[in-house]
């Protein structure tokens, strides 16, 4: 958790959506006005949820998938906005980020995420209405459509970043400039750092060992994310159609949330080779995974990229916990 002794007027505030609890940290002189903002924010939080949430039956994503082909149809700017940045992500990590996978995973697998054995029919249908390529934008005429029916968009690993992007805009027009978001300890956003602090410190933990500090950042203007295979698995990878199993947990830091929300999904599924390339384009990122010791099951292995500080020395909690929140792609 947050050292609040150690920051001054902080001011926090917490609300439950997109089943996960989002948590606010505030600095500001009032006290009142932090928690007037917090609840216009969470307003915010509440309408994103709205059009992007594909568990909500008249949900603009909702009635997206329920399109036949070919069949544009008008959408809100932000559904809009966040789609453009999924499908960038989808083409950046060659393919490895997909939110059509929904379609996929109702056929790989059972309602409580055991694999089940599809027949060839089934596999062939699913992979057949699979790949955001289906997924055409139109931003000129603000209309969406796809190309193949049915499909199952499904915004969950990219979602959260993106209320969290939405939520930090609307606290700016409020005067608030110094905040940390945080989407379920999985995805955080920090905005300019408190006074006197270089930033918003945040623990990175061992996904093995909880208790275990891994690094300990000091977040400003940046946001974070991490995803896991821990409590999930079963992520399947779009492009094989097959569970991922080769890694633990990864971390991202990209200049939104939601693009880190999306690319720490990405990273589980992404081989080694295309990690280090991605990294290599983005030198100003920090990014890192973790994979079980072939030799000890119960040890991990680190690899990392970008500018991390030394490995954290000590134990004691004085800062949100990033432990990997399993994130499904649909």
């Amino acid at each position: 958790m947050t050292d609040s002794a150690k920051i001054k007027n902080l001011h926090r505030s917490s609300f439950t959506a997109m089943n996960t609890t989002f948590e606010l940290m505030i600095v500001c002189d009032d006290e009142t006005y932090a928690k007037q903002a917090a609840w216009v924010a969470y307003d915010e939080l509440q309408r994103i949820e709205n059009i992007l949430s594909s568990f909500i039956s008249h949900s603009e994503i909702s009635r997206i998938n329920r399109l036949d082909a070919n069949q544009p149809t008008m959408v809100d700017l932000d559904v809009l906005q966040c789609l453009t940045i999924a499908l960038q992500v989808y083409e950046e990590t060659n393919h490895a980020f997909d939110i059509t996978i929904g379609t996929l995973f109702k056929c790989l697998l059972n309602k409580d995420k055991t694999l089940r054995t599809p027949t060839d029919e089934e596999l062939k249908f699913a992979i057949a209405h699979t790949g955001s390529n289906l997924i055409k934008l139109n931003p000129a005429d603000f209309t969406v459509e796809i190309l193949a029916s049915p499909i199952k968009i499904d915004l969950g690993a990219i979602g959260k970043g993106f209320a969290l992007d939405k939520m930090a805009v609307l606290l700016r027009d409020w005067s608030i400039d110094s905040a940390m978001l945080s989407a379920g300890g999985s995805t955080i956003l920090a905005m300019d750092p408190p006074n006197d602090r270089k930033g918003f410190p945040v623990t990175v933990s061992s996904p093995l060992k909880p208790d275990k500090n891994l690094y300990r950042l000091e977040l400003a203007n940046t946001a974070f994310s991490s995803s896991g295979l821990i409590d999930a698995p079963h992520i399947i990878d779009p492009r094989t159609a097959k569970p991922v199993t080769s890694k633990l947990s990864s971390w991202v830091s990209a200049k939104t949330a939601a693009r880190a929300d999306a690319l720490s999904t990405a990273m589980i599924v992404m081989n080694p080779k295309e990690i280090k390339a991605y990294a290599k384009k983005h030198p100003d990122q920090l990014f890192m995974y973790a994979k079980r010791s072939k030799l000890q099951k119960n040890k991990e292995v680190i690899i990392k990229y970008g500018n991390w500080p030394k490995p954290y020395k000590s134990d004691t909690p004085n800062a949100p916990q990033q432990q990997p929140e399993a994130q499904s792609q649909g």
